[in-house]
């Protein structure tokens, strides 16, 4: 989802090196439906932030739309405040990007008590500045789109958290299996009766099974109904992930494996201040 310079391609540049053409589209929902349609073989979209939390927008569609998560990446994001060259920093009164780069940023926007406006990208944000040429408005973006838009830096890294990853998803329409898959997601709903949850997880803590993440999200079209959202380490050929998972197929309605991928390689600097 972007165009050139957003911090997904950089992503999926990272992923798949040059094993496949990418291409950029307008959306979430372009990405998907170009998945649906065949269109594409794979799709890749932000779906958590560490300093944010979940894009909710990519949780929901997986679900929805019945799609495969068949990888992930994980990247640094450092956002750059840029505008047209000639702008000065004393001189902007507004500024725009992505809701999540404007969220990452938000006690610098708030020291210097810019305007905001949102964008359906970072990149797209810095696109759209360079043809319209206003000194007055700057983009939060990614250096790299600094570079292809021909805009000035006018100040470096200034997200609020300087450990700030973006892990991505890759997606696809069809169910494949990694080669040394480690780490699966899946979705679950619990029967309304008290202790479900509990009894539907309790498997995993029994087998010794890594949760590694759970969230709640709304079904849509069914008020205060929530779906569950999993990833837990292992492989679907173990043993103690069979009888886990089995703990599921009793206290669920309904339960579905999303993917069971290798999960990113991770290593954070941590410099001693």
């Amino acid at each position: 989802m972007g165009v050139p310079g957003s911090y997904t391609e950089e992503a999926a540049v990272g992923y798949f090196k040059n094993e496949y053409e990418l291409t950029g589209y307008p959306s979430f929902h372009d990405v998907v439906h170009r998945l649906e349609t065949k269109e594409i073989r794979y799709g890749i979209l932000a779906i958590e932030n560490s300093s944010t939390g979940s894009v909710h927008q990519t949780l929901d569609l997986i679900r929805e739309k019945n799609l495969y998560i068949t990888g992930e990446a994980i990247q640094k994001v450092e956002h750059y405040l840029m505008a047209v060259k000639g702008s000065k920093l004393s001189m902007i009164k507004k500024v725009i990007s992505h809701p999540q780069g404007l969220e990452q940023c938000g006690s610098y926007i708030r020291k210097n008590g810019w305007e905001i406006g949102t964008h359906v990208n970072t990149a797209a944000a810095a696109k759209e500045a360079a043809q319209k040429n206003d000194p007055y408005t700057a983009v939060i973006a990614s250096k790299r789109a600094a570079s292809i838009y021909g805009l000035e830096i006018l100040d470096e890294k200034i997200q609020d958290n300087n450990h700030n990853y973006t892990r991505f998803v890759v997606l696809s329409g069809t169910k494949e299996i990694t080669e040394g898959a480690d780490k699966i997601s899946l979705v679950f709903i619990v029967k309304n009766v008290p202790g479900s949850l509990y009894a539907a997880i309790q498997g995993f803590a029994e087998n010794g099974v890594n949760l590694i993440k759970l969230e709640s999200r709304p079904i849509w079209g069914e008020p205060w109904h929530y779906f569950f959202f999993m990833d837990l380490e292992g492989s679907l050929e173990d043993e103690r992930i069979k009888r886990a998972l089995s703990y599921l197929e009793i206290h669920c309605k309904s339960y579905r494996i999303l993917g069971n991928y290798k999960k990113a390689s991770f290593s954070m600097e941590v410099k001693n201040e």
